[in-house]
């Protein structure tokens, strides 16, 4: 056919003779190998199926074209039953019973309405549990008896309204024991749930009262709605409270916008809401100028992480699944209760100048981006709050991670980073095939205040490189990280957001780790690992344990030219029991080799001892940010000429660029300063 028009209405006069179609999905059906469609403006509300290689998909000019998944409402009614007055109810349409969806979303006017939740959110970030109006409230009195339901009691007073049957969401513990699940009955103040994700909630746990000090949490129901804009889905009827008259509801109809099983696609100038992607088997495809928003509703995850055991991964946001040499350039993703764009396996793919944010409501492992693939480049992004992690890393394979502005991670959970890599299911650490993490920004990571058993902590990282050997770490400016989001005096909590963890648990990391030309400031703590000791290395050598060590170390570290402020350093040690997938069986004594101290030359020794070898040179360790940088009020951490820092630096090839170099991360040009994305976000018109 050539060249391919799509109208959402008639076809103008001009564009008689031309060769349209009325939806995109009927313009792919037809097209062959080497066509143009070109979409006109207008709202499609369809999931878009590409099947057919080499096609080009694209606005047509500079028209707006926004495929959808949702669909309007109408036909609303008073309720009279409902405890608010004013409520309506309507009929899902019969489409609904063929969504595989939990839940939906539903937009007024194009703006996102709340699910009906106490307590009410008034500010407008879905992830500051801790702020007030955030749409949690803290809890105690956390139990749960053997073949009961569990037992929260809310600090502040609950609506006088039956709960039953609606969903209780908390933030408990460490991440992996929130419990989220269905409520049996309320009374007062205090809530009663049947989780339905069993670490630590299955009918034959027991949870003692005092393992929780506190946690944070909230409730969802239809009577729960009583500000203007809440609504609630339950069975075939969806409630809503209108904010005003002649008001336009949509509802998410369809659970995928695009879906793409062929390869060399080109996908430019379309915007996406409400809805998930899957690219499948797809290669050398290029999306270019879209955008990616609301991609996947509420709903009651069974798992706390994006991979379970048996490696099955979360598909509620961009899933691609073996696919390789795809880019995605000048791109925006945002706004959902899972995770934004997922690698599982491919080689080759690329995203730059992408801004990915707002993403990982629901507070589980959430990733902006979760890979498993190899040879990854992620290269000018900015990514801006998240759940948890704004990069993971879960495999062997090479990820450069190059001039990227990481801001606001770790909103909902703690003991993780912006970009975090670990080893799971096995014994031993990730090679990261060389990769390189260089020019980039890390900044305002936030984190969590946990009560679970004696973990008592608010702990979160700029780079948490658990495990994981084989990279370079270079020309990285990581600033504010404290644990001081949260005033309230809790006794004996420890508030700790660190420059870097490296684990390693019990993995021996014996190929190079280099940390160059890296700047710190406004940290709670500088260097954090974890030793352990396999108490049962013999059984697991007779298991097959390909691992010769008993435990971790690093054989190969350069830790050159790099600057942090004076502070805490540690190391713990400890040793335990595990199976050959890694998981702790049982603790036992170890050695009592662990060491805090602010003296890092006394840390660096000590670990030498431990075979961690970090062999340090030319790196600084400042008490003062005004004697050392230009303006570090205003973020201006150039460093000032009086600086020991400055020119005091070590040469190194390939990394450094002069004879005498600058320590730190503005080393040369001050490269990382301009780290992140230029894109201008769109501005989106949610037409009707």
């Amino acid at each position: 056919m050539g060249l391919v028009h799509v109208f959402e209405k008639e076809v103008p006069d001009n564009f008689k003779d031309s060769i349209s179609f009325g939806s995109i999905s009927e313009a792919i059906q037809q097209a062959s190998s080497g066509d143009t469609i070109l979409i006109h403006e207008g709202v499609y509300r369809e999931t878009v199926n590409i099947e057919t290689d080499n096609i080009t998909i694209k606005n047509f000019e500079n028209d707006y074209v926004l495929v959808t998944g949702l669909d309007i409402i109408d036909d609303w009614k008073l309720d009279l039953n409902h405890p608010t007055a004013g409520v309506k109810v309507a009929k899902v349409p019969q489409a609904w019973n063929n969504c595989n969806l939990e839940y939906t979303q539903v937009f007024i006017n194009g703006n996102m309405g709340d699910m009906a939740r106490h307590p009410n959110r008034t500010i407008s970030s879905m992830m500051d549990p801790m702020a007030e109006g955030s749409g949690y409230g803290m809890v105690s009195n956390v139990y749960k008896k053997v073949n009961e339901p569990a037992s929260v009691t809310f600090e502040e007073d609950l609506p006088n309204v039956d709960l039953a049957g609606g969903i209780f969401r908390g933030l408990i513990g460490k991440n992996r024991q929130y419990p989220l699940g269905k409520i049996v009955a309320n009374e007062n103040n205090t809530v009663k749930f049947e989780a339905v994700n069993k670490t630590l909630w299955r009918p034959e746990d027991e949870v003692d009262v005092a393992f929780h000090k506190f946690g944070f949490a909230m409730v969802m129901h239809k009577n729960l709605i009583d500000i203007p804009g809440e609504w609630f889905l339950e069975g075939e009827n969806i409630y809503y409270l209108p904010k005003s008259d002649n008001e336009t509801v949509e509802m998410q109809m369809r659970e995928k916008v695009l879906t793409i099983q062929a390869n060399n696609i080109t996908l430019a100038g379309i915007h996406f809401k409400a809805g998930n992607v899957n690219f499948t088997n797809s290669n050398n495809c290029n999306i270019t100028g879209c955008s990616f928003r609301y991609l996947y509703p509420f709903w009651l995850a069974p798992s706390h992480d994006d991979v379970a055991i048996d490696r099955n991964i979360n598909t509620t946001g961009i899933f691609m699944e073996n696919c390789s040499y795809n880019k995605f350039e000048e791109v925006y993703v945002a706004h959902t209760w899972g995770t934004g764009i997922v690698l599982a396996g491919g080689t080759g793919n690329s995203f730059k100048n992408c801004i990915i944010e707002d993403m990982g409501w629901l507070g589980i492992l959430t990733s902006a981006i979760f890979t498993l693939g190899d040879e990854t480049l992620i290269q000018n992004c900015t990514f801006r709050d998240t759940a948890r992690f704004q990069i993971r890393i879960r495999n062997h394979g090479k990820t450069d991670i190059i001039h990227n502005e990481f801001i606001g991670a770790m909103s909902m959970s703690e003991d993780a980073g912006a970009i975090s890599a670990e080893s799971f299911g096995w014994i031993g650490p990730i090679d990261m095939k060389g990769s390189e993490i260089a020019y980039n920004k890390i900044h305002d990571v936030k984190g969590l205040l946990v009560s679970g058993g004696g973990y008592l902590k608010q702990f979160m990282v700029g780079l948490y490189l658990e495990d994981v050997e084989n990279y370079t770490a270079h020309h990285n400016l990581i600033y504010n990280i404290v644990a001081d989001n949260c005033k309230k005096d809790i006794p004996g909590l420890v508030r700790s957001g660190a420059m870097l963890y490296m684990g390693p648990r019990y993995n021996a990391m014996n190929k190079t780790i280099n940390f160059f030309n890296n700047t710190a400031w406004n940290v709670d703590k500088i260097i954090s690992l974890w030793d352990i000791t396999m108490a049962n290395y013999d059984e697991l050598k007779a298991e097959g344990m390909e691992q010769e060590e008993k435990g971790g170390l690093m054989a190969d570290g350069h830790f050159i030219n790099n600057i942090f402020p004076v502070g805490l350093n540690v190391i713990q040690c400890s040793a335990m029991n595990v199976n050959m997938e890694g998981h702790r069986l049982s603790n036992v004594p170890g050695p009592g080799t662990s060491l805090n101290t602010c003296d890092v030359d006394e840390f660096f020794a000590h670990c030498a001892k431990l075979n961690y070898h970090f062999n340090p040179q030319h790196n600084f360790a400042i008490d003062s940010g005004e004697d050392t940088f230009v303006d570090v009020a205003h973020r201006d951490f150039r460093l000032k000429e009086t600086s020991p820092a400055f020119k005091g630096g070590l040469a190194i090839p390939g990394i450094t660029s002069s004879e005498h170099p600058d320590a730190g991360a503005l080393e040369g040009d001050c490269r990382v300063l301009t780290a992140g994305s230029t894109l201008k976000i769109p501005i989106f018109k949610e037409i009707k």
